[in-house]
């Protein structure tokens, strides 16, 4: 049996970073990354909390490099 549930999140918006904060609240969860299409704020706030980033393609990656 696992020991915690892992989470993805895709988007880290004002909605994304709710769901961060109550997962992260929870003894049997945990987030394990945040999927974003695009390097900007909120991309920003999740690597400044220590979330894994993932782009889901090339093309937006190389514009995470950039920034």
């Amino acid at each position: 049996m696992r020991d915690k549930i892992p989470v993805a999140l895709v988007g880290f918006g004002s909605q994304g970073r709710r769901v961060a904060q109550a997962v992260t609240r929870q003894r049997d969860m945990e987030v394990i990354g945040v999927a974003l299409s695009q390097s900007d704020l909120s991309a920003h706030l999740a690597f400044k909390t220590s979330y894994p980033v993932y782009c889901p393609n090339s093309d937006g990656a190389k514009v995470f490099w950039l920034n």
